[in-house]
């Protein structure tokens, strides 16, 4: 078993286990929100108070799990802008430019296969 003993192998076994439950967990709870829903309740909210912050970091995640990456960073901009610190928001910045780049670099990649 490579140098593992089975003792540790079972419990790496158990460990890998325990990760795939939680993903499971995670998606399966994301999959309860209704982020078209906060999404309309955010944009209404900020049609009242455009410097509500909650409002622009909920619009901005629920923008995230939409999947349109572009309006979600517009939205957690304003709120970083509002909060310079918040880690939450600085996090799903990051998250938000990974998608638009990772989702830059299959565009590219699925253009050069049609020329090529």
């Amino acid at each position: 078993m490579d140098g593992w003993t089975e003792r540790e192998a079972m419990g790496e076994e158990r460990r890998m286990e325990r990760e795939k439950k939680r993903g499971s967990c995670r998606q399966g709870l994301s999959e309860l929100v209704n982020y078209e829903r906060v999404k309309e309740y955010c944009l209404k909210v900020l049609g009242h108070q455009q410097d509500h912050f909650k409002a622009m970091y909920r619009a901005g995640i629920a923008f995230y799990h939409l999947g349109d990456y572009e309006c979600a960073l517009r939205y957690l901009r304003d709120a970083k802008s509002r909060e310079p610190t918040d880690t939450n928001v600085l996090r799903y910045i990051q998250l938000t430019e990974m998608k638009m780049s990772k989702s830059g670099q299959q565009v590219r990649e699925s253009g050069k296969e049609a020329l090529g």
